[in-house]
């Protein structure tokens, strides 16, 4: 007999040492704006979204593993680099520079969108059909366009920082299947891997520290199947291999697992206390600027449908931008940096400011800084102020006089369409994570930079949109509220670390 025989002799069924199969379909319900990068820079200097053989946007299973991977290995670092890194090497495969690898045993779909009857598509459309007149998949095909700009410390827009991105709109969804070869012992990483997808710091895409990437599971079905059971092997392969196919599995619920240790602060009653004007919207009159609105799909009675109204909201973007400016003002304070002794003022300010740089992130924009310094994900993870209510707004009209002829200067009468303060009264949150190998990066001057920057906005003394100048966008927020009653401000410690280091 030869080895191969022998080897079908001893195991029958041919499953070696991995005769069990995990499996799960998942579907995702997207809570904020998803870009997933096909790495072709538009004309527009953003780039589009990935899509599939429809045009429709999908999410590449390498982007799904890949996000997995990480937050695998991160939840697991109380083991140890070494340790965490065979774990994950043994369900997702070694790196390629390793020799002797093996190939991955969990295997990861792409993720299809649904249409308006909340199904996957699934292999290519009939043209012609049906599905051109969907509502929610035309939605899908159209995108979304967001302006973006980068403003200096003199307040105008910075170099190279004027761009645009596309993305796919919050609210649709997406379904991909998760599989995993394996053995009894596999069970509790199964479980650790389904909980990740409950972490609010997990998130898909680009741009997943303002605003992007965050969704919600709106169904799991999940099972162990042992192949030497004549029966679920029928189960197995009753399976579908369409993402719109049949799935004869059980829901499941499990308890959320965090990537890595974690808190979040919340600005309890945050409200506007004058006009504010998120920009870059479509003028609803004739008024030269007007705030951003952007259409939401919503998900009722088993259906989807495109908000006929687009809703109002502050993108994480300005949040992020009005904070990076205020937090580097603190650390500078704190750290003695002042004008008068300052040579270069952007060697202090925006990436360049050490506190910035660490809690916020940086994006390396030319090949030189990429040698110089990679970049790197910042701590806080923010979203958008949506708006669920429609909200009043008003025309504010401006001019600017000549001071000797008493008139009207030539290009500056224009008008402004701003949101009444009365429409922002929310609870906001900001989810702070510590990224790849940073857990000691926070340093005390940091983190109280970031703990006065918060209560400046606690006092109105800080402003998010356009117009802050002239009054627009001033906030403020009643308590600041944080999950560890404010224990990684003085120690430096977050909850986590605190729980194993007991």
């Amino acid at each position: 007999m030869t080895a191969i025989s022998h080897a079908r002799a001893a195991d029958p069924a041919g499953y070696g040492d991995h005769p069990l199969r995990y499996v799960a379909r998942v579907t995702i319900t997207l809570t904020g704006p998803l870009a997933v990068s096909n790495g072709q820079a538009l004309d527009t200097g953003g780039a589009d979204v990935v899509r599939d053989a429809n045009g429709l946007p999908a999410i590449p299973g390498s982007s799904l593993a890949g996000i997995l991977r990480h937050a695998f290995e991160d939840c697991l670092s109380d083991l140890g680099t070494d340790e965490a890194a065979q774990e994950a090497n043994s369900l997702f495969g070694p790196p390629v520079e390793i020799e002797d690898g093996s190939a991955s045993r969990l295997s990861v779909t792409w993720a299809h969108i649904h249409d308006s009857r909340n199904r996957p598509v699934d292999g290519l459309l009939t043209p012609g059909g049906g599905h051109q007149a969907d509502p929610v998949l035309a939605d899908a095909r159209e995108g979304r366009r967001r302006d973006r700009v980068r403003l200096s410390h003199r307040g105008a827009a910075d170099e190279r920082g004027k761009f645009e991105d596309w993305m796919v709109a919050a609210g649709h969804r997406f379904t991909f299947d998760l599989g995993l070869r394996g053995d009894e012992t596999d069970w509790e990483d199964w479980r650790r891997l389904l909980g990740l997808l409950h972490d609010p710091g997990v998130r898909l895409g680009g741009g997943t520290r303002h605003g992007r990437g965050a969704f919600t599971v709106s169904r799991l079905l999940a099972g162990v199947l042992d192949l030497r059971r004549p029966q679920d092997f029928k189960a197995f392969s009753e399976i579908s291999a369409r993402l719109d196919g049949s799935c004869p599995l059980p829901s499941l619920d499990v308890e959320p697992v965090m990537a890595r240790p974690s808190l979040s602060v919340t600005l309890r009653g945050l409200r506007a206390d004058s006009p504010w004007l998120p920009g870059g919207g479509a003028p609803e009159g004739d008024e030269s600027m007007a705030p951003v609105r952007e259409r939401r799909v919503v998900w009722r009675d088993g259906g989807g449908t495109v908000e006929e109204t687009p809703a109002h909201y502050m993108p994480a973007t300005s949040i992020k931008g009005a904070l990076a400016h205020r937090l580097a003002w603190h650390y500078n304070a704190l750290t003695g940096t002042f004008a008068e002794d300052i040579v270069d003022f952007a060697e202090v300010t925006g990436a360049k400011n050490t506190a910035v740089w660490s809690l916020l992130g940086f994006v390396p924009l030319s090949r030189e800084e990429r040698k110089e310094t990679p970049g790197r994900r910042g701590w806080l993870v923010l979203d958008d102020v949506v708006l669920t209510e429609p909200a009043a707004t008003q025309q504010v009209e401006h001019v600017s006089l000549d001071r000797f002829a008493g008139g009207a200067r030539n290009g500056l009468l224009f008008s402004e369409r701003v949101l009444d303060p009365e429409a922002l009264r929310t609870d906001y949150t900001i989810h702070i994570v510590p990224p790849l190998n940073g857990a000691d990066e926070a340093t005390k001057d940091m983190r109280d930079a970031l703990d006065r920057t918060l209560r400046d906005i606690q006092r109105g003394r800080l402003a998010f949109g356009g117009g802050t100048g002239r009054g627009n966008g001033r906030v403020r927020c009643d308590a600041i509220d944080w999950s560890d009653g404010g224990a990684w401000i003085e120690t430096g410690t977050l909850p986590g670390q605190r729980e194993a280091r007991s």
